[in-house]
């Protein structure tokens, strides 16, 4: 039964992404604004006709890499290391920016530092994903502007892992939870 119940929602998913996808696309919205909206409705905030299962978690996780994946498969390196200087100093703002006011505001709600630090990047490492599915949906990847966008993303991503290297060696003086 619950093998028949994960079909079930993955045919309700796929159906209503594209349905709304589709549709923001002809309005000349982001598909990806339908596809969250989809999401929206269907899930437990509206409809409850999808709610949150590990399945769905499982599989959703690879997607977002295959995602990833293929947005890289449409770049040219050339590019990238023509576009230096300007993605790694845009792509600094780009991290920080999200990073610091996320750790702010954390803190003015009273949240340890630790804690604060990590929902200030939750904030800076959400656009990722989200960048290179507007970029794929948009088809300007071929694009001068969409390459330094996406290698703005590819040295977001080393940013990421030079500050979480740092913030590891962070004692937790107060347990999660």
């Amino acid at each position: 039964m619950a093998t028949e119940q994960l079909f079930v929602n993955i045919i309700i998913i796929l159906v209503a992404a594209r349905i709304l996808g589709e549709v923001f696309q002809r309005i000349d919205q982001p598909p990806l604004v339908g596809k969250l909206l989809a999401g929206l409705m269907i899930g437990p905030s509206i409809f409850r006709l999808v709610l949150p299962s590990t399945d769905l978690s499982m599989l959703s996780n690879p997607a977002v890499f295959f995602l990833m994946f293929l947005a890289g498969l449409e770049m040219d390196p050339r590019e990238i290391r023509r576009s230096g200087r300007s993605a790694i100093v845009i792509s600094i703002i780009a991290f920080f920016i999200p990073l610091l006011s996320g750790t702010c505001t954390s803190l003015l709600f009273g949240l340890p530092i630790v804690q604060s630090l990590f929902v200030g990047l939750l904030l800076s490492i959400t656009a990722l994903p989200v960048g290179a599915i507007v970029l794929t949906d948009m088809f300007k990847l071929r694009y001068k502007i969409a390459f330094l966008g996406l290698a703005l993303y590819l040295h977001t991503t080393t940013d990421i892992v030079l500050f979480l290297s740092g913030i590891s060696f962070f004692p937790c003086w107060e347990p999660v939870g």
